[in-house]
């Protein structure tokens, strides 16, 4: 049985929210969070090549206008030798139109790789990215969409 809807039913990310250790970052342009299967693969008898998952690494992206000073706030911590940040994030997604919500928790989200200091473009607003990543069993589904 096939389930037909209704083009307003699908979820607009124009009602996603973020909050990190509990304040909404209003500020936010995007969201992503993303898990990379690791991959090994064997032979097996007769040649073929099968694949198994042995692990997986979750990396979350934040895109915001600069508004706060979050990256000075990780490079205080640097220079008091802190270089491992953690936060707590909450996603949610509540589409009024669409057939529910979503939310998740995400705790102990670390932050890594490039952090941008400062720059900026005369005449342009100012962006800011920052890549997190968390280990699976720290991922909370507090809320999901269930398939009719």
């Amino acid at each position: 049985m096939s389930f037909n809807y209704n083009g307003d039913e699908a979820v607009s990310g124009s009602f996603g929210k973020v909050y990190m250790d509990g304040r909404e970052i209003a500020e936010i342009e995007e969201f992503e969070m993303k898990g990379k299967l690791e991959s090994k693969e064997f032979k097996l008898y007769g040649g073929e090549t099968a694949t198994k998952n042995t692990g997986i690494k979750n990396e979350i992206k934040l895109k915001m206008k600069k508004v706060f000073s979050y990256e000075l706030d990780l490079l205080k911590n640097m220079k008091n030798g802190k270089l491992n940040t953690f936060c707590t994030l909450n996603i949610q997604i509540d589409d009024p139109e669409a057939l529910g919500a979503e939310a998740i928790a995400i705790n102990n989200a670390k932050f890594i790789g490039d952090i941008d200091f400062g720059s900026f473009k005369r005449g342009e607003l100012i962006d800011r990215e920052f890549t997190l990543t968390a280990l699976t069993k720290n991922i909370e589904i507090l809320e999901s969409i269930e398939l009719i």
